[in-house]
């Protein structure tokens, strides 16, 4: 990732989501350095389940045999195989011109793996550097979000 957007999008991060927990991002690279290896699954698992770890702040990365799940097989570009209908239940990644964010974690053999009262968006980083851009423009300059954002704070401090 980009140094110099990495550190201004923490720094917008903290001061528009405060003590929220940080976005999880995901990136495609040969070389994935000293980061864990995701341990092979004995029998079917769901990547999910493993992101529980990435929010607790353990990076991973994973290899077409850590990865039993035919979706996320996909979603990672080591299959190009689709089960029908998958492209109704997610986005399957394809980059376009004017990409589009995904609201997620609908998965009900997901669920289990997540905490309550959470959803997920993904976004390509293309939008995802559009939106940073415009913070500082958006309905996150407002008394109504400063509100939110007292919230959020309060939840995340207990």
């Amino acid at each position: 990732m980009d140094l110099k957007f990495r550190n201004h999008f923490l720094k917008q991060w903290a001061k528009y989501f405060g003590n929220a927990d940080l976005p999880i991002t995901f990136f495609y690279t040969e070389d994935p350095g000293e980061v864990t290896k995701a341990a092979v699954p004995k029998g079917w698992s769901c990547i999910v389940s493993e992101l529980a770890l990435v929010r607790n702040g353990k990076s991973l990365t994973w290899n077409v045999n850590s990865l039993s799940c035919g979706g996320s097989k996909r979603y990672f570009g080591y299959s190009d195989k689709m089960r029908p209908n998958f492209e109704y239940f997610l986005s399957y990644g394809i980059e376009k011109e004017n990409p589009k964010a995904v609201l997620g974690m609908f998965d009900v053999s997901a669920r289990p793996w997540v905490p309550k009262d959470t959803l997920t968006m993904a976004i390509p980083m293309k939008k995802f550097k559009k939106m940073v851009d415009y913070m500082d423009e958006s309905f996150l300059i407002t008394g109504s979000w400063e509100k939110v954002r007292e919230r959020i704070n309060k939840i995340n401090s207990h």
